[in-house]
């Protein structure tokens, strides 16, 4: 009877053992689960483009070549209590990076940081990130009033593969809003903080003499352009939704040049009919300015004969952020003459596109 019982009691404590080793495993997945649901995830828009021609898009090029987004964010507590909101900085130009293929980008950073379910999220993210130490390029600076301000971005840029387009996004909820609505992410859309010029070109009238573009310039002693031997600054206060990109002031110089000789090949019958394509001349990325005025210089050959040069007016007016302007250019090989026939003006980004293939343009 005594063994019995003895038998009985080493038995309760090995059952109870045994539970807890069986529950132990659940209570560990569910503690993963719990820390996964909270943590902040970060990602990009995937149809947005920081692309000239053929470049790829932000993921694409996070991939390629280890460039990714800056992002700064803070917190507010007691939010909704006027007088006592306290802010806690949690990001602070922290590097977020893409992993993966086309269409199926993962954007991660570390150390990984959690949601405060009880407090208000204010985050700016930019493209591409740039260290916050002042040096003899492009540097990021951030200020007790949660401004953002990217310094020494060159007044335009030739685009000729070396360029930079930058961009900026804003983003603000409550916690709760992007744990319950949005899976705890934080998805940037980013807007283009630079303009883009683009001159095109084609000819009518003699196939066989070639039009050549030797000389081009926006812009004289009169009208001046932004300076793109100097640098300026852009800021956003990141604070309210409705904030807006302010500017430095800008340097001006007589024109933004082009840097070599263009050949034009694209040939219509037709002298109203452009063919498709037209052939690119150039490309500026700038930063917004008042362009009223200002000529576009051009100095040409037709046939190897050179020609007075051209001063044509543009009819350009505020060149503004995230704007794609087209100046065409129209040869006529039996006059021996030019003309600007065409100014298009659109957004860089169109609205409501989705395919990446004609996104950007």
């Amino acid at each position: 009877m005594r063994r019995n019982m003895k038998t009985g009691n080493l038995f309760r404590p090995l059952v109870f053992m045994l539970t807890i080793a069986i529950l132990m495993p659940t209570a560990c997945c569910e503690h993963e689960m719990l820390v996964e649901k909270d943590a902040i995830f970060m990602s990009a828009q995937q149809t947005t483009r920081a692309i000239i021609n053929d470049k790829n898009d932000l993921g694409g090029e996070s991939v390629s070549n280890g460039t990714g987004f800056g992002v700064y964010g803070y917190k507010t507590a007691n939010y909704s209590v006027p007088g006592e909101e306290i802010d806690i900085q949690v990001f602070t130009n922290t590097k977020v990076t893409a992993s993966g293929t086309d269409d199926n980008y993962s954007w991660s950073y570390t150390p990984l940081k959690y949601w405060d379910r009880a407090t208000y999220y204010r985050f700016v993210a930019y493209w591409p990130h740039i260290t916050a130490t002042a040096g003899s390029g492009a540097y990021v600076s951030h200020d007790a009033n949660h401004i953002i301000k990217l310094n020494n971005l060159p007044c335009w840029q030739e685009v000729d593969g070396t360029e930079n387009d930058w961009l900026i996004s804003t983003s603000q909820k409550y916690a709760s809003q992007y744990i319950d609505q949005d899976n705890g992410y934080v998805e940037f859309s980013f807007q283009h903080l630079l303009a883009r010029i683009e001159i095109r070109a084609w000819y009518f009238g003699n196939e066989a003499k070639i039009p050549e573009i030797t000389e081009l310039s926006l812009g004289n002693s009169t009208y001046k352009v932004p300076d793109g031997t100097t640098v300026t600054s852009v800021s956003r206060d990141y604070t309210t939704s409705s904030g807006s990109n302010s500017w430095s002031p800008i340097t001006y110089a007589n024109n933004i040049t082009l840097a070599e000789t263009v050949q034009i090949n694209a040939f219509s019958d037709y002298a109203d009919v452009a063919p498709d394509p037209t052939d690119l001349v150039c490309e500026w990325l700038v930063v917004p300015f008042s362009a009223t005025n200002c000529p576009l210089n051009v100095e040409y050959k037709i046939d190897g004969v050179s020609f007075a040069p051209v001063a044509i007016a543009t009819s350009l007016g505020a060149i503004e952020s995230g704007k794609k302007y087209t100046l065409t250019l129209k040869f006529n090989t039996i006059t021996n003459s030019l003309e600007l026939k065409e100014l298009s003006v659109k957004d860089w980004v169109e609205s409501g596109n989705s395919n990446k293939d004609v996104y950007n343009w």
